[in-house]
């Protein structure tokens, strides 16, 4: 099972996914694929919005079965915040279709929020 844990303080953010969903066989798993898609679009986003002077900075780190973001906005926090919620709400879509191999939570101030 993939785990999703995204985390939002102020203007900081954080969204990390760990584990192989376990679906299918590795290499051909459309859990993971889906996963690892929507992780690089959050990714590529976040190097655009660091480019533009929306994000102070941002950090991406992959490793076998984990992906790691993390990004802290400017005062003016839209961009930052849209694409993280963006690939968060698509990730929980993957959860709903899929929810016995992938399970996301979400933390706000370090409150976990449900629904």
């Amino acid at each position: 099972m993939t785990k999703v844990v995204f985390e939002r303080n102020e203007n900081t953010f954080c969204l990390c996914c760990s584990g192989h969903a376990g679906y299918g066989e590795k290499g051909k798993d459309i859990v993971c694929a889906g996963i690892s898609a929507l992780c690089g679009a959050l990714e590529i986003a976040l190097d655009n919005l660091q480019n533009t002077g929306m994000a102070q900075t941002h950090f991406c780190s992959w490793s076998d079965a984990t992906f790691c973001a993390e990004a802290t906005a400017v005062p003016a926090k839209a961009g930052v915040e849209t694409v993280f919620e963006f690939a968060y709400d698509g990730l929980c879509r993957l959860e709903e279709a899929y929810s016995p191999y992938l399970e996301c939570r979400r933390y706000i101030n370090g409150k976990e929020m449900t629904a």
